[in-house]
């Protein structure tokens, strides 16, 4: 995981592609605020360029004049208390929310089918997918399906 230190309190504009002249693509992140990166590409300009895990675009490790952006974090899914930190807007959580609940009733070999996100937010609940394991990550496998039957809670 890496976080993005945003030490003049400013927010960090995610770029299109892996350049600090392309487009943004109107989405930001605040200073504290915690992503993965799916890609870490070293740039012509010699900068380290992320890409974020969730789909929304690309930010940068330095900028030149400013410093260190963002940073490595040690990956902790867990609070102290045990607790699974959820960071995901809700138009693509409760998707998933349901498709699990269905999961829960379903009969044996009558498969919930695979939930589909919001329009014009399908990769970031794709990314989402990913990082629950529901999906698989580019060219990894087959597609795993939950069974909520034969799989105790705490295993899943």
């Amino acid at each position: 995981a890496w976080r993005y230190r945003g030490d003049d309190g400013f927010v960090l504009a995610v770029r299109s592609a892996p350049d600090l002249q392309a487009p943004k693509t109107g989405n930001t992140l605040s200073p504290g605020d915690a992503f993965r990166v799916a890609e870490e590409r070293r740039g012509e300009d010699g900068l380290m360029y992320l890409r974020l895990a969730d789909g929304r675009g690309w930010v940068f490790e330095r900028k030149p004049g400013v410093g260190v952006m963002c940073e490595p974090v040690p990956d902790t899914d867990v609070d102290r208390e045990g607790r699974h930190f959820v960071n995901y807007s809700p138009a693509i959580f409760v998707p998933l929310l349901d498709y699990l609940g269905m999961k829960e009733m379903e009969r044996l070999g009558e498969e919930a089918p695979l939930p589909r996100g919001p329009q014009g937010l399908q990769l970031e609940f794709d990314a989402m997918l990913r990082d629950f394991g529901i999906l698989p990550t580019a060219g990894l496998g087959e597609v795993r399906a939950l069974d909520s039957l034969g799989s105790p809670y705490d295993a899943v």
